[in-house]
């Protein structure tokens, strides 16, 4: 009896261990280095396309780029409780010094001008699931989510090399994909 008891609470953790706990992030970002990417956010309030360059530490992910385009300089960084966004060549009317920090669950309102929760830019750029993971389910190449309400038509895409996210109701795009290169602390 003591036999079978032991058989079965190994197999029962060995199933549990090995369960899956739904969607994760297909690429989230190694804390401690410096990984290439190329972002596109495009917004009514924000427009940013550029290689760039992501870091993760402690403190948060710091987004380094000069923006193709406009060859405006951006830093982004996105902390615990703030979005803060550099713009060292212009100021636009939302940029009091050149630097602007917004509490998460504002920035999406204030800076991209559309309503999403605090947690959306820093969600896309670790690859993992936004809106709680609501409507999301696992692909052959990663997850898939899309959300046709709360005002939004929403298709968002992660793979091991790229974040593709749409909202095609409120004209919001945003892209980050992971490019060969990275320079290790």
């Amino acid at each position: 009896m003591k036999k079978l008891y032991l058989s079965l609470l190994t197999g029962a953790l060995l199933i549990s261990g090995c369960a899956s706990k739904g969607p994760k992030a297909e690429h989230e970002l190694k804390k401690d280095s410096l990984q290439k990417v190329y972002l596109i956010i495009d917004s009514p309030g924000l427009k940013y396309e550029s290689l760039s360059f992501v870091k993760k530490d402690e403190k948060g992910i710091h987004i380094y780029a000069v923006n193709d385009k406009t060859h405006k300089f951006y830093d982004i960084d996105i902390r615990k409780e703030d979005i803060c966004v550099r713009d060292n060549l212009s100021k636009p009317s939302w940029f009091s010094d050149g630097y602007k920090c917004v509490p998460k669950n504002q920035f999406s309102e204030k800076i991209l001008k559309v309503n999403y929760p605090g947690t959306l830019l820093e969600n896309i750029v670790n690859g993992a699931q936004i809106y709680n993971g609501d409507h999301s389910w696992i692909t052959t190449n990663g997850l898939r989510q899309t959300i046709i309400d709360r005002g939004h038509d929403i298709d968002y895409r992660v793979s091991e090399k790229e974040s593709f996210f749409r909202d095609r109701i409120s004209n919001v795009k945003v892209v980050l994909q992971i490019k060969d290169f990275e320079i290790k602390k």
